[in-house]
């Protein structure tokens, strides 16, 4: 699906006119953010194997959301700006929420 998804972006970004530039250094983030990504998926499928709650996925799910936002800042340089901060703020007071529940 997000390859599909990524084809049809590619094909309206050059029905407008833009050029698509594929750097050898782009196309290695590409690969290693896939590379990651897959590394979670298969790591939250061993942990419910092992007996992770599933209930628990939220919490999961919202701390990664929370570090993927830290490490944009922190090592590509994007901007932390007042909306990155309230999402922050509301990915932390989630996450206490699902936790004083018991999730």
């Amino acid at each position: 699906m997000t390859a599909l998804l990524n084809l049809l972006l590619a094909a309206l970004l050059r029905g407008r006119g833009e050029p698509l530039r594929a750097t050898p250094a782009a196309l290695a983030w590409v690969l290693a953010a896939g590379v990651a990504a897959a590394g979670v998926d298969l790591f939250a499928l061993l942990a419910y194997a092992r007996g992770f709650r599933v209930s628990s996925s939220p919490l999961t799910t919202a701390t990664s959301l929370a570090v993927v936002l830290l490490v944009g800042v922190a090592f590509l340089r994007e901007p932390l700006g007042p909306v990155r901060l309230a999402a922050l703020a509301l990915i932390a007071a989630g996450s206490w929420l699902l936790q004083a529940a018991g999730v």
